[in-house]
């Protein structure tokens, strides 16, 4: 009889310890997806006092932390569209391959495109209906002029509207730097 006891009670302490490490350690495998999928309103609800505390407020302020930096991250974006919606200009950031990484709505109503057919577009296609990047003697292009001189330049530029019609726009390319002072993108103005 003592012995049946004895391994009742180890099976019954082996379960109990299981329980006690597998449980915490499934519920923070379960956060970490939740919060992975984007719910930053996740938190552990593990009430325990060894080691997993310290664990499960560390998680939640983590969480909290995210959520946090990403409701600071929406504000300044937030900002950005306006400041880049409510200026008059056509703006674009360009790679040094000429695509287009972003652009304000200026550029969709000039162009006549949509922002998907913009996006990821050359930008002489867009501003200039070419197949090509500008060439002198009829438009220089100002992307080329930033990477010889590494200086913003301002041109007069021949650009085509929606419907085809020509018109003459102030082009300015600005260049912008990684940290270690290579040209990497440009802010184009027109």
């Amino acid at each position: 009889g003592v012995f049946l006891l004895s391994i009742i009670f180890t099976l019954f302490v082996d379960i109990l310890l299981g329980y006690a490490i597998s449980y915490p350690i499934h519920q923070l495998v379960n956060g970490t997806k939740e919060v992975a999928r984007g719910n930053l309103d996740y938190s552990l609800k593990i009430t325990t006092n060894h080691e997993f505390g310290p664990i499960t407020t560390a998680f939640n302020k983590m969480v909290e932390d995210l959520k946090h930096s990403q409701e600071e991250i929406l504000k300044s974006e937030k900002i950005l569209v306006r400041v880049t919606e409510g200026i008059e200009e056509g703006l674009m950031l360009l790679d040094t391959n000429f695509k287009i990484l972003w652009a304000n709505q200026k550029i969709m109503q000039t162009s006549g495109l949509k922002l998907g057919e913009v996006l990821e577009n050359y930008c002489y296609k867009v501003t200039h209906k070419r197949a090509e990047p500008c060439q002198p003697p009829y438009d220089i292009c100002p992307i080329t002029e930033v990477l010889k001189t590494g200086k913003s330049v301002t041109l007069t530029h021949t650009h085509f509207d929606k419907e085809g019609n020509k018109f003459y726009a102030e082009v300015c390319a600005y260049p912008l730097r990684d940290e270690q002072g290579k040209i990497i993108q440009f802010v184009h103005v027109s």
